[in-house]
């Protein structure tokens, strides 16, 4: 054992399964999934068509899956450019360009990005403050000070 690690390095049969590998079973139900995709789709569309409620939601989950259009936020470094980013976004939304889904992840982002925005506005102030203030000799009566505390 070395370095807290229970096996030596270059050791290839204790390592177990790596993360992110699935259970075998899965990945024999996904091999014939995909090997017969193509009928499973077109039984599933026919279906639909046809007035099936469980084919018709199948398929409008696949609609909505669909990967969405590529969209420039433009920068976003400062207050009034995220809140023209936030503007695109509305834009794009109401013009159906993105789903809810994705207008709700990117106005999820954008605020995350206001509050670090913010933070650092907030952090580069007080240091601003904290330094004038260290500078300024207390001009105040020391008694008064002295009630005060």
């Amino acid at each position: 054992m070395s370095n807290g690690k229970p096996f030596e390095p270059g050791n290839n049969f204790g390592r177990g399964r790596p993360k992110g590998s699935k259970n075998r079973p899965e990945n024999k139900g996904l091999a014939l999934i995909k090997e017969h995709e193509r009928a499973i789709v077109s039984k599933v569309i026919a279906d639909g068509l046809r007035g099936d409620k469980t084919s018709k939601v199948i398929l409008m989950r696949a609609i909505e899956r669909k990967k969405p259009a590529k969209f420039d936020l433009g920068p976003t470094n400062t207050p009034a450019a995220l809140l023209k980013a936030y503007d695109k976004t509305l834009r794009a939304f109401s013009k159906r360009k993105i789903t809810a889904a994705d207008g709700q992840v990117l106005v999820n982002l954008l605020e995350a990005k206001r509050r670090a925005v913010e933070t650092l506005d907030l952090d580069v102030r007080v240091q601003a403050l904290e330094k004038a203030a260290a500078g300024k000799k207390d001009n105040r009566d020391p008694t008064f000070l002295k009630k005060v505390a």
